[in-house]
């Protein structure tokens, strides 16, 4: 996850929302890996909302994590760290169903100019409504 943001990113409360968000994102549309991040929010530290891995390609970071003293430090961190083995123990043993986006079953190959067509049509419409407007 060396550029977080780029590509698919979404930001959530829990761990396992970001867990069923990690699953909707079909492998197949990124040139990049799957992953999950933290960011921790504390004030007194020079690390302040700085985003981190988590998760990459299914497994934790633990030597990233280890790296900085304060997330190997922090009880939060741990706590978050405990609580993913958890959820990716749950998944290796089948505990947790996980659903195939249909992205993954199909291949969507579609034309270049077609699409350009449609994002035309579609600024053309909201054009011409806010003008009758």
């Amino acid at each position: 996850m060396e550029f977080p943001t780029f590509g698919e990113f979404h930001q959530t409360e829990s761990l396992k929302e970001a867990f069923d968000l990690y699953d909707l994102i079909p492998p197949l549309r990124l040139n990049a890996t799957r992953g999950i991040g933290i960011i921790v929010h504390d004030e007194g530290s020079d690390i302040h909302d700085a985003m981190f891995p988590l998760v990459e390609n299914g497994e934790i970071q633990y030597g990233a994590l280890n790296l900085v003293d304060y997330y190997k430090r922090s009880p939060l961190v741990n706590g978050v760290v405990a609580e993913c083995e958890k959820i990716l123990k749950d998944r290796k043993e089948g505990r947790v169903a996980i659903e195939p986006s249909k992205e993954d079953n199909q291949s969507k190959k579609r034309s270049v100019f077609a699409d350009l067509r449609q994002k035309k049509a579609m600024v053309a419409n909201k054009a011409s409504a806010s003008a009758k407007v």
